[in-house]
């Protein structure tokens, strides 16, 4: 049937957000399937993940944003060909399936960033809400 269903997950880590790691790493129970591998990248190791000057974006308002999206888009640490990004600020509370039946990726898009119950729920529980 040609199922793939073998993934890594790769999750960047801001130091602004090292003390929300162990909530997200503990939420991936909820994965479906589990992934094969799970990759942490601290700020401390990025430059051996990927080599370039995370400033040298300053023409663009957030240029540390911008090299972490190249970190998530061109790291080369995972085993698998696909991988799952986590930000290390995403706590999971129910299981998220990641592939159909026939074995094909799911394609998930969050456009509601600001989602009011969510943040205060997150600040009552684990005592941070959304934004420092």
């Amino acid at each position: 049937m040609g199922r793939v269903t073998s993934y890594d997950v790769f999750i960047p880590v801001a130091k602004k957000d090292e003390h929300k790691l162990g909530f997200c790493v503990e939420s991936l129970k909820y994965l479906n399937p589990q992934p094969d591998n799970i990759f942490v990248v601290g700020e401390f190791y990025e430059r051996t993940v990927l080599d370039l000057n995370k400033n040298a974006a300053t023409n663009f308002r957030r240029p540390a944003w911008i090299y972490q999206q190249f970190l998530k888009l061109f790291q080369d640490e995972t085993v698998n060909d696909q991988y799952l990004v986590v930000d290390s600020d995403l706590i999971l509370l129910k299981q998220l399936d990641l592939f159909n039946e026939d074995g094909k990726p799911f394609f998930f898009l969050g456009i509601d960033q600001l989602h009011k119950p969510y943040f205060n729920y997150s600040e009552e529980v684990f005592g941070f809400g959304r934004e420092y």
